[in-house]
């Protein structure tokens, strides 16, 4: 009898939550096991944007303020959005035939940078062109007041006028990743299929490092970068080694983006939504649907900002 009271007591004092088998009643999405102290994936809420062509977001960049995202898409415009929902802003099209880079967007400081087939373009959060550079930019990202990018035959350090500060040559630039000691850029290397990832010193641009790698992207933060190859994503740290795969069985699409902060990762698939993982031990917290995977953000704690077919999802996490 004292057994059952005792689990009696246990059971009316549980807040269990949603069966993760039984999947959401409430709009949300738990995975694993969960506690009081798992983060949750609210149901996502959605920015548009009113134009004649769908979203079909290519990249997004967060504002430094923290209130407002940059996106690209739209057939060829790059709008401003509020996070709070209050308001929207074209601040720029593409000239006929260019085509955005995936990925290819970052707001430093006062400025955004936007890549495109035809080249790197400049702006003001209102709009005003600042500067321009020719050649196919297809990454870009800030490190502290500059602007990086990877043109089709180098890396390149450039003022919010678009002067080119400094440069480092490349071959087949494909992704960047900047950190507070490091910049990351994976490449093909030469003469091969294969892959690597070329670590530069931040101020000279020198190659400190290079190490093969099986990947088709690459994203980071911190001393911890990830690649994803179809349904593997790796981490690794700094030097290059191996720290663990995530663990993404479960998850119904592939991983094709990814974003760090503290000791979580987030990664977004083609059509079939976002999941947040544990870092140090790769294992899966929490997931939802909605976004394509083409741009994802992990603000924090507190929300994932992902691109998404009508707009910018944004989900809030809770614990």
């Amino acid at each position: 009898m004292r057994r059952v009271a005792l689990l009696a007591l246990v059971l009316a004092a549980c807040d269990c939550g949603d069966d993760p088998e039984l999947g959401p009643t409430d709009g949300r999405v738990l995975v694993d096991t969960a506690t009081e102290r798992d983060p949750v994936l609210a149901e996502a809420t959605l920015l548009t944007h009113e134009a004649a062509a769908d979203a079909a977001i290519q990249s997004i960049a967060l504002a430094p303020d923290g209130n407002r995202v940059a996106a690209t898409g739209w057939d060829g415009t790059v709008v401003v959005l509020a996070l709070d929902g209050t308001s929207t802003t074209a601040i720029h099209s593409l000239s006929a035939g260019d085509l955005f880079m995936e990925d290819a967007l970052a707001w430093v400081g006062d400025t955004i940078a936007v890549g495109s087939f035809s080249g790197l373009t400049l702006l003001s959060p209102e709009g005003t062109v600042t500067g321009t550079l020719p050649d196919r930019t297809r990454a870009v990202a800030g490190s502290g007041d500059a602007i990086l990018r990877t043109s089709r035959d180098a890396l390149e350090r450039v003022g919010s006028d678009g002067t080119v500060l400094g440069s480092a040559p490349v071959y087949d630039p494909l992704a960047l990743v900047a950190t507070d000691g490091a910049l990351y850029v994976l490449s093909t290397i030469a003469d091969s299929v294969d892959r690597e990832v070329i670590v530069f010193d931040p101020a000279s641009l020198a190659v400190r490092s290079r190490w093969p790698v099986n990947g088709n992207t690459l994203h980071g933060a911190g001393d911890v970068v990830g690649t994803t190859n179809l349904d593997t994503v790796r981490l690794y740290d700094g030097a290059g080694t191996e720290l663990r795969t995530l663990q993404t069985e479960g998850v119904p699409s592939d991983l094709v983006a990814l974003d760090f902060a503290g000791d979580w990762v987030v990664g977004s698939g083609f059509d079939e939504g976002v999941a947040l993982f544990d870092v140090a031990s790769g294992s899966r917290l929490a997931q939802a649907g909605g976004a394509t995977g083409r741009g994802v953000i992990l603000d924090g704690d507190r929300r994932v900002l992902a691109g998404g077919a009508a707009g910018v999802l944004v989900y809030a996490i809770e614990r």
